[in-house]
């Protein structure tokens, strides 16, 4: 039988950087979180990566894009993006940007530090 891995569903680390991310920002609200389900999920694939470091196709692996080179693109533009706002950075020769290696940057860990901690309650009076 042959093994066709575009078809299956997302690996377990896929889907538990999904999970993770679904998760925190329920907990949090959309409102409070800067950053939306994907974003939270690839800079958790990112802390994920060996010494906490991920190539572009690393993050499109886990996060289940095809086909490689397509997927290595459209992950690259969010890293891009995630790297102007300060969340991660880059180990590359200058504009390479697909074979780059990423990193998290101290406002990422931070982030993702204090979205794994439970929100604090609102004030006013308990129910």
């Amino acid at each position: 039988m042959e093994n066709n891995s575009s078809d299956k569903e997302p690996n377990a680390r896929t889907r538990a950087a999904m999970e993770e991310a679904r998760e925190i920002i329920a907990k949090h609200g959309e409102r409070d979180v800067e950053l939306d389900e994907r974003n939270v999920a690839i800079l958790i694939s990112v802390s994920r990566g060996l010494n906490g470091q991920a190539s572009a196709d690393d993050v499109a692996h886990r996060m289940k894009y095809r086909p490689a080179r397509s997927g290595r693109l459209a992950v690259t533009g969010t890293l891009r993006k995630l790297e102007r706002e300060g969340f991660i950075g880059r180990i590359a020769p200058r504009d390479q940007w697909s074979t780059a290696t990423w990193f998290l940057m101290p406002k990422a860990k931070e982030f993702l530090k204090n979205l794994r901690e439970e929100p604090e309650p609102l004030p006013g009076p308990k129910t």
